[in-house]
């Protein structure tokens, strides 16, 4: 800082270096700027410390070791069906229906497992080892009159769990408990209406009794006769056995396709089916 008299500062003094080059005295060394008042006084070693650290000083290695490598977790050798059994499952036997793989995405919305097989894979020993909680005939484009027509197991009406029917499924049903089936009627193609005739588990929640549901009908031949211990649930203009139930061995039959979007309350009748008369979890 200029002396405010206007006189330029002396610079101080410093003694000659001895031979060796090296300055003794008794106070550590300072930087001759120092004086000046253009930096601190700190002491030099200080400030040559602040340099080099500056320019990189070397730093202490980082640790480089790696963790302890983790445990690998145990597998479970248990067969897939012996690990899937804690489960409750659902079986879709699948007859040909375009829309079978809707009637599992309606299921899993509704967070219930299931699996689509088709009917020539399901014999009696598959059902055995499957164990279902419930089942479910699809539709198909097929009908019972025709040679090598798709057919259940018998062992799947012998397992005692609940089953819904759909479509060309009612129609297997009744042909095979012993009701009666026929051709050659005037089929229902598209959006009916379906008359609630008496009140059901299966359609709790819809319109009550005496009530129309807007569904979707795709069948040609005609449910004429239903098995002993069946009754008729609903009907529509087309069908009179739009839907039987025998609500002892729990088994149902519609005539219609509830997994369709055009079935407005579809997805409250599976709901019904699963929770409410198969107990599924």
């Amino acid at each position: 800082m200029p002396d405010p008299s206007g006189i330029a500062p002396v610079m101080p003094a410093f003694p000659a270096a001895p031979s060796g080059g090296i300055v003794t005295c008794g106070a550590k060394p300072t930087l001759p700027h120092v004086a000046s008042g253009q930096i601190s006084n700190r002491p030099a070693h200080f400030l040559f410390r602040l340099i080099l650290r500056g320019r990189g000083a070397a730093k202490p290695p980082r640790a480089t070791a790696l963790p302890a490598p983790r445990p690998l977790a145990k597998r479970d050798l248990t067969p897939y069906s012996a690990r899937m059994i804690q489960h409750d499952r659902l079986l879709i036997i699948d007859f040909g229906s375009q829309v079978t793989q809707l009637i599992a995405r309606r299921l899993r919305e509704l967070n219930v497992y299931c699996e689509i097989h088709p009917f020539q894979k399901v014999t009696d020993a598959f059902l055995a080892e499957f164990a279902p909680k419930a089942i479910i005939f699809s539709g198909g484009p097929a009908s019972v009159f025709a040679e090598g027509a798709p057919m259940p197991p018998t062992a799947a009406f012998e397992l005692g769990v609940p089953m819904l029917c759909v479509c060309y499924g009612e129609q297997l049903l009744c042909d095979v408990l012993g009701g009666k089936v026929e051709g050659g009627h005037a089929g229902e193609f598209g959006r009916a209406e379906l008359a609630i005739g008496k009140a059901s588990p299966l359609f709790e929640g819809l319109a009550g009794v005496g009530g129309l549901e807007t569904v979707w009908m795709s069948h040609g031949d005609r449910v004429t006769a239903i098995p002993a211990g069946f009754e008729v649930i609903a009907t529509s203009t087309g069908a009179p056995f739009a839907a039987i139930a025998d609500d002892a061995r729990r088994i149902y039959g519609v005539q219609f396709h509830p997994e369709v979007i055009h079935t407005v309350n579809g997805a409250k009748i599976y709901k019904n089916f699963l929770f409410n008369i198969a107990g599924l979890r």
